[in-house]
């Protein structure tokens, strides 16, 4: 997988000094002595989204948080509905993962901002550095084992009697079906179609979507990131601390699995796998290994046609996997010869 390229992609004007003391005030309103400016410094990660680096001082000291900026004329909100924008990233933090027993930076506040963008301030992780950064099998290794942990826990606790369904303000979470996932198979076939006219068995296979993604329809949800790419995963230490959740959805726990192992093989990702089996089923069915590497191929479809039918991901350099998935993919669920 290649690295990003988000030269082209949509974002607003850096906030004035006085919007960033407004948002802080804002959201440190209890703070008796207020919230004083020190240091702004733009991140390395910022992408479709503004990101900020922001020194302030406390009665109490001084520390760094991060101030996340929507992209204007909601432009970062999925018109499939998979990307719900700052508003729903917010929403995620506050009704779901507040909920759970798991590790994520802490959201301390969301503010609209003037020109109508999104802002939210989150905490600052010191030291913290990317998973895509890391050569460490280990590190991914911690990350599947905190990927089967999380979908256990949130299949438990975010079952009906226990979770309303709807999120902070009113909205609602996507729940992926297979109206959803085979809309991507005609995305990809309409954005890709030089593509579809050189491999017809690529053709073949959005054809034949329904029965391809057939076994995602057919699994348990749970709660999913939606992207859980090594560039969304935070390692802090040895904890493990995914970031970015506006994509959030109620799918099958395999699509985040299939985005984490994205570009691994062999026996390497087969350690990833077992490491996402035994953290979620400690004691699994002596056809769980089986199961999951059929729901897994289905997955990986879904995963590669969005890619290729996204036109937010098009904007990535060219992912030179992605066909040799697909068809491995494919003849894996019976779709392909």
């Amino acid at each position: 997988m290649k690295v990003p390229d988000t030269t082209a992609l949509p974002r607003g004007p850096r906030p004035s000094a006085a919007t960033v003391a407004a948002v802080l005030a804002a959201v440190f309103v209890d703070e008796p002595k207020g919230v004083e400016v020190v240091e702004r410094v733009t991140s390395i990660y910022e992408s479709t989204f503004g990101l900020e680096i922001v020194t302030c001082r406390f009665a109490t000291g001084t520390r760094r948080v991060l101030l996340k900026y929507g992209a204007p004329q909601h432009a970062n909100v999925s018109s499939a509905d998979h990307r719900g924008g700052l508003v729903r990233e917010a929403a995620v933090y506050d009704s779901l993962l507040d909920r759970l027993p798991v590790r994520t930076p802490q959201l301390f506040g969301s503010v609209r901002l003037a020109d109508g963008r999104a802002c939210l301030v989150l905490e600052y992780l010191e030291g913290a550095h990317r998973l895509q950064h890391s050569s460490d099998l280990k590190a991914y290794e911690r990350a599947a084992r905190w990927l089967g942990e999380f979908h256990a826990t949130a299949a438990l606790e975010l079952r009906p009697a226990l979770w309303p369904g709807r999120l902070a303000g009113g909205s609602t979470i996507p729940t992926y079906d297979l109206e959803y996932y085979t809309s991507w198979a005609a995305r990809t076939r309409e954005a890709q179609a030089q593509l579809c006219g050189q491999n017809m068995w690529l053709s073949e296979l959005c054809d034949r979507s329904s029965d391809a993604m057939a076994p995602l329809v057919e699994q348990p949800r749970t709660l999913i990131h939606g992207e859980f790419y090594p560039s969304n995963i935070l390692c802090h230490g040895t904890d493990v601390c995914p970031v970015d959740w506006e994509t959030a959805a109620m799918a099958p726990g395999e699509i985040d699995l299939a985005m984490l192992t994205s570009g691994w093989i062999g026996s390497a990702r087969d350690n990833l796998e077992n490491a996402y089996i035994a953290a979620r089923w400690p004691e699994p069915a002596c056809d769980q290994v089986s199961r999951l590497q059929h729901v897994l191929a289905a997955a990986r479809i879904y995963e590669c046609l969005r890619w290729l039918g996204d036109a937010h991901e098009r904007e990535f350099k060219v992912r030179i996997d992605v066909l040799d998935v697909l068809r491995v993919a494919g003849r894996a669920v019976g779709v392909l010869a």
